[in-house]
Formats: C-alpha cells, structure tokens, sequence
C-alpha cells in the first residue's frame, strides 16, 4: 500500500484520493481494509487511542473510513 506513514500513533497509511480548495487532503479505507490492518496488527492496535480503536469494530460491509489531513501553511 502506498501513501504518508503514520509516524504518530502507527495507524494505516494515509492515502489521498484528492486535495479541496482550502489544503486538505482527503482519502478513504474501506472497511475490510481497516479490519484486515487490525487482525495483522494486534500489538499496534492495543496501543492506539480509544477514537482509533473504536475503527476495530467496524462491520464487514460498513461505509468507508474517511480520513481528511489539514495541510499546514
């Protein structure tokens, strides 16, 4: 998978799909994505932050995650 590394908590990759108007980036997983980072991953996922790991419930058929990264200026 290509994409930013998460160097702050050791979550997924962020991959822009496309940049708005006022610098963000704006990317997307889907669930089966999110879920399968989880299953490979146990040691990170018990160490990310309570809003991150909520993501490890998610449902097989669940919309898309949907990430925005503010750019800086």
């Amino acid at each position: 998978m290509h994409g930013f590394a998460n160097d702050i908590d050791n979550f997924l990759p962020f991959v822009p799909q496309y940049a708005t108007d006022n610098n963000k980036l704006v990317g997307y997983m889907e669930a089966p994505d999110v879920l399968a980072w989880f299953s490979e991953n146990p040691e990170k996922a018990a160490k990310l932050p309570p809003e991150l790991k909520q993501l490890g419930k998610l449902k097989m058929d669940d919309n898309p995650v949907v990430m925005i990264l503010n750019l800086k200026d």
